[in-house]
């Protein structure tokens, strides 16, 4: 937590973010005469402040306006103690406008499905049935016998092989026609050949991986989401594991999570923040969708489509953010990405309390210098030019012209990094 000395250091400084000093003036009513006094606090404040009639703000206003008002403050013949000061040389117009707007809503990012390729008809082959041919045998002309009786004898024996032939076709069953002539007749399929293409056992292959959703199990890991909506325990672990067991339970059914499914989780996360508190809330979500507990399969990232716009926030203000994954900073100098919270790496600073630069990691918990979360330079999701944002529905990063600033909107504190220093507040 922020002791009042820092507090004090932050409503004098003229560098000091508007929204840090809108929040100061609120929350601490002993801090406004320095607030009124900072030549870099903007004007729609100074007169909100000279509204309340307090005296030692009415003389710090004076103080103030006597100096010249809003602007850059006379440089001191030595150096202001506190590190933050003439840490950088900030323009103007580098900060947002004084009146914040609304939290501009993280709209779900659902994929769309891709338009079915249906496979091409297979043109049917044609087979063509040979011709009969001539009969193997034909009748053999008769010969002239001189004796009759050998005759009558022949075809008397033709006679009795013909109706021994009838007889044979009519007892085999007469269901299957004899193949043509010059035809090979097809062979009977085994159990084998029946069997679908597939593993050994006859199983068919469709292609695809993903077990079938087990619907006993999702029914029962949606319950307990229910019941954790009716009575959360307020431990991060605990809480997040039951939304992840949800998330991994449904995780192949289609268009997951649907508005109802979304509607519970969002409830769920609703009843979390109000017996606990936002930053519980938030830290379960986290936790959930990136961190510790989520499902190692990556159904977590299905959170994202449920959104952040049910949760609390201490600085209502997003800067136009876009959430995305991953970006760079500062010409290069900086990289940060959101996985269960903040993560940022400044390669090049005049202070370097790790190997490397420093590296900051944040959460909607906290915030600090973290060594061993280094990141190495690589290609990330996205570059961001002066007055870009970036969030992962919580936590805020906007780049500056001099720095990167980067804030939680559930609690008010954040840190910046620069080429030239870097600090949490």
């Amino acid at each position: 937590m922020t002791d009042n000395h820092d507090l004090e250091a932050l409503a004098t400084n003229p560098h000091t973010d508007w929204d840090v000093l809108h929040w100061i003036a609120e929350n601490h009513p002993e801090l406004r005469p320095a607030v009124a006094a900072n030549p870099g606090t903007y004007q729609e404040l100074v007169d909100a402040l000279a509204a309340l009639g307090d005296p030692e703000i009415d003389a710090a206003i004076a103080q103030r306006e006597a100096t010249g008002g809003v602007g850059e403050p006379e440089v001191e013949s030595e150096p202001d103690p506190h590190p933050m000061a003439g840490m950088w040389d900030i323009p103007s117009g580098a900060f947002p406008a004084a009146e914040p707007e609304p939290p501009t809503p993280v709209t779900p990012v659902s994929a769309e499905p891709a338009e079915p390729v249906g496979a091409e008809p297979v043109p049917a082959v044609q087979q063509e049935l040979a011709e009969p041919g001539p009969a193997e045998y034909e009748p053999r002309q008769k010969r002239e016998l001189p004796v009759l009786p050998i005759a009558a004898a022949v075809l008397g024996l033709l006679s009795v092989g013909a109706v021994i032939g009838l007889l044979v076709m009519l007892l085999s069953g007469g269901d299957d026609d004899p193949p043509a002539a010059g035809q090979t007749p097809d062979p009977q399929p085994t159990a084998e050949d029946q069997a679908e293409p597939g593993d050994e056992n006859g199983e068919a292959d469709n292609g695809e991986d993903e077990p079938a959703v087990d619907e006993q199990a999702l029914a029962q890991a949606r319950a307990a989401v229910q019941e954790l909506g009716e009575n959360p325990s307020c431990d991060t672990s605990e809480d997040a594991g039951v939304v992840a067991a949800f998330l991994a339970a449904a995780g192949a059914e289609e268009d997951f999570p649907g508005q109802e499914d979304s509607e519970l989780l969002e409830s769920a996360f609703e009843s979390i923040q109000s017996d606990c508190s936002p930053a519980e809330a938030a830290a379960t979500f986290e936790s959930a969708r990136s961190g510790p507990q989520a499902p190692e399969d990556g159904q977590g990232a299905a959170l994202t489509a449920v959104g952040t716009d049910w949760v609390t926030r201490g600085i209502n203000d997003m800067r136009g953010a876009e959430q995305i994954s991953s970006f760079t900073a500062q010409g290069g100098n900086v990289e940060c990405e959101f996985s269960d919270g903040l993560t940022c790496t400044v390669y090049s600073t005049t202070a370097e309390p790790c190997d490397e630069g420093a590296t900051y990691r944040m959460t909607v918990q906290g915030a600090e210098v973290d060594c061993e979360a280094h990141l190495e330079s690589g290609n990330r999701e996205q570059t961001l030019s002066e007055g870009d944002a970036a969030t992962d529905g919580f936590l805020v990063c906007q780049e500056l012209s001099d720095r990167l600033t980067c804030f939680n909107t559930v609690e008010v504190f954040g840190f910046e990094v620069s080429n030239t220093g870097h600090y949490t507040w």
